[in-house]
Order: C-alpha cells, then structure tokens, then sequence
C-alpha cells in the first residue's frame, strides 16, 4: 500500500509536468486582438498630426501675404497699390511744387491759379475792372472832350494795364513760395472737405485732410533728408495724431470712417491697430 501510493504520486507528478510542457508549448491566445485598436489610434494621431501642420503652415502663410501688404503706417497704402493715394481727392486736389514750379508766368500768359487765397470772382474784378476805374479817377471833376484830353486818357490808362500785368504775376500761383502753396493747399483741403457747414476747420474729416498733406509733406522731405532726426519726430506725432482722428471718427460714424480714408487714399490697416514706424 505504502509502495503503491509513492507509485501514484510520481505518475501523477510526471503527468502533470507533461501537462505544463505541453501547455507552454501552445501558442498564446486570447478572445480578442488589440492590434486594431492600436493602429486605430495611431491612424488618429496622425490625422490629428497633418492637421495641425497643415493648420500652422496655412497661418504662416496668412502672416507673411499680411507682411507684405502691410501698408505703410506714414504713406498710408501697401507697397505697389500708390494709387491709392494718386487716385484719391486729396492727392488731386492740392497744388504740388514740382508741378508748378517746372513751367515760369510769361507776360502774355493768361494766370489761372492765384496766390494769398485769391478767388477768380475777386480776379476778374482786379484786373479788368480796377484799370478803367484807376485811368478815370485822374480825370474825376474834369468834362471835356478835346483830342489832347483823349490822348493823355488813353496814356493813363495803358499805364494802369501795365500795373495790372505786373500785378497778375506776382500773384500767379506760380511765383509763390513754399509758404504761399502751403496757404492755397490748406484752403482747398478745408474747402473741400467741411461738407455741409463752409470752413469748418474743426471737421475729423477737414483735420485729417490736413494731417495727410502735412505726413506727405514731411515723408517728401525725409526721403532727401534722412538726418533730419527734428521732422523725423515731428513726422511720427503727425501719424498718431491722424490715428487718433480717424479712431474717434470710426466711433462716431463708420460710414464716415470709410468715406474719409478713401478720399484721403489711405488703407484702412494704416490707422488701425498699433502702429510701428
């Protein structure tokens, strides 16, 4: 009995054993794979991965086409689009020195723009009324017809018309100095630009009109003057100060924002945001 049961033990033993070996022997298996699931997300990083290249090359591409038509915070228009500016009112309504210093008054030549403000109404009542009427106050208190009366008339007066010929160019436009195409340019802008109250010199429109003209101005002269460090100072308050102008007229009215910017031929980006110059 006792030799029997050691006799089972180790039969029992061996047969399990085998058991185990054979077992371990089996390849491994289980009910269901997770090998799908991994390519799955994978596959989802992935996509996730080109997505966000794609959405940060898209942006970098966006920031370098707003880099380069960034307009110019002084100018007011990007580069390659300056008729903006030289299709804009403003650009064609002022008077500008090359223009009109490139051809000098002749005598004989008729004067069509005038300088110190003057009108051509006020004009036309200078130089062909003022003659006649100087010629005849010699003669005030004084009736009579004789030849030699006539003559010394006719005398006095070919002396009054060459007054009114000396008198018409200095005024011509053309003899002004830079001051004087200052002045006629001022009051044109203000002219153009009050709207419906006449010189209304206090409009955000009038103001910044002139703020434009004067950044033209100061940027023309800095462009032969780069040492200039006084104008180049005087040139980045004036850019501010249109700022200002134009902020408060989107505030007010926004129809009148975007009617100001393209009369005086400006891009919009250059007044808005922070400027850096």
């Amino acid at each position: 009995m006792y030799g029997t049961s050691i006799a089972t033990r180790l039969v029992r033993g061996n047969s399990t054993s085998l058991a185990a070996a054979s077992t371990s022997m089996l390849p491994l298996t289980s009910p269901f794979s997770t090998s799908a699931s991994i390519n799955r997300e994978s596959r989802k990083k992935r996509l996730a991965r080109e997505k966000r290249k794609a959405n940060l090359e898209a942006r970098e591409k966006r920031s370098r086409l707003l880099e380069a038509t960034r307009p110019d915070p002084v100018l007011g228009y990007p580069p390659g689009k300056s008729d903006i500016w030289t299709q804009s009112e403003l650009a064609q309504l002022i008077v500008r020195r090359d223009e009109l210093w490139s051809t000098a008054p002749e005598a004989d030549q008729e004067t069509k723009q005038y300088n110190f403000g003057l009108q051509a109404e006020e004009a036309e009542l200078l130089f062909r009324d003022l003659p006649g009427v100087a010629a005849q106050r010699s003669f005030l208190g004084e009736v009579t017809f004789e030849a030699a009366a006539i003559e010394q008339q006719e005398a006095v007066l070919k002396v009054e018309e060459g007054k009114k010929d000396n008198l018409q160019r200095i005024l011509d436009l053309r003899n002004a100095n830079s001051k004087g195409i200052n002045f006629e340019n001022r009051r044109r802008i203000v002219q153009a630009f009050s709207g419906e109250q006449p010189d209304n010199t206090g409009s955000p429109a009038v103001q910044a009109a002139l703020l434009t003209y004067r950044i033209h101005n100061i940027a023309s002269h800095m462009s032969s003057n780069r040492g200039d460090v006084h104008n180049h100072r005087a040139l980045r308050t004036l850019v501010h100060q249109r700022q200002k102008i134009f902020k408060y007229l989107r505030r007010k009215d926004n129809e009148s924002y975007l009617d100001t910017l393209r009369r005086v031929g400006l891009d919009a980006r250059a007044v808005e945001g922070e400027i850096t110059m």
